[in-house]
């Protein structure tokens, strides 16, 4: 098994070692370590607040919807952390209101029936 790495910084390493017969049992001697210079690596953390600043990224909402959702929460007692204009919401408190919010109840469509209609409900037949 030949594995080829390669950072960011262009530094490459290559990996060699056995893996005889296939199966996944790895030896000892499969292993190796390269060292990669911290500057090469990239740490990414979730959020833990959102704003209107990152609302698009964190939650999918554009600016104006999100300001309208932590008007409701807030309403509701959700925690609105204010910075002049910006308005900050810890993301697992709010995701564990919307989850818990009961869905939108669909609304009765009303048919309105002509005169074609009550007859061919008359004769049995389908109206189009």
């Amino acid at each position: 098994m030949i594995r080829s790495l390669r950072t960011e910084t262009g530094t490459s390493a290559t990996v060699s070692g056995s893996n005889a017969g296939g199966g996944f049992a790895l030896a000892a001697a499969d292993f190796i370590n390269v060292p990669i210079p911290r500057s090469a690596l990239t740490l990414i953390e979730t959020p833990r607040t959102v704003s209107q600043r990152n609302c698009l990224g964190v939650l999918g909402l554009d600016r104006r919807h999100y300001l309208e959702l932590w008007r409701d929460y807030r309403d509701a007692g959700g925690a609105v952390m204010s910075a002049g204009k910006l308005r900050l919401v810890e993301i697992e408190p709010l995701l564990a209101w919307l989850r818990s919010r009961r869905p939108a109840t669909s609304v009765p469509t009303v048919v309105a029936h002509d005169a074609v209609d009550e007859l061919a409900a008359e004769l049995g037949m389908l109206a189009r």
